[in-house]
């Protein structure tokens, strides 16, 4: 894992809406939070057919002096860590050593507004490409 980027809530706040996205057969959501009290909150589902499939309860908060992702998948306990360690405008990675997938999440804000999610775990599988269009 490479080393913790120093940053602060507020270097994120390009991720704060209501993100939606077509996966295959299925639809993602995810709603994020302004950043606020060194916290973003976000959730994010995923429905195929008429049903949901997952969910996700997401936070993103500082913690010295960096940024951590947490992600509790169907609201399970205790919440997976990811601490942040590469940063710039429109662009962040999330990297976690302890789990076994995913080891890494990064998010990309690309020039036409697309919100571009990156899941992927070092083993050799192709990594996970998703991308979000804001929604009102």
């Amino acid at each position: 894992m490479r080393k913790r980027a120093r940053a602060t809530i507020s270097d994120i706040s390009w991720l704060a809406g209501f993100w939606k996205a077509r996966l295959g057969n299925a639809s993602l959501e995810e709603c994020w939070t302004p950043a606020a009290g060194g916290t973003m909150l976000g959730l994010s589902r995923t429905v195929a057919g008429n049903k949901m499939v997952v969910f996700e309860f997401l936070q993103i908060i500082e913690h010295h002096g960096g940024l951590v992702y947490l992600s509790q998948t169907n609201g399970r306990a205790p919440a997976t860590e990811f601490t942040l360690t590469r940063l710039n405008a429109a662009g962040a990675v999330f990297e976690n050593r302890f789990e076994d997938v995913p080891k890494l999440i990064k998010y990309s804000l690309e020039a036409d507004g697309t919100l571009t999610a990156v899941i992927a775990d070092f083993a050799g599988l192709r990594p996970q490409r998703i991308s979000f269009r804001r929604s009102p």
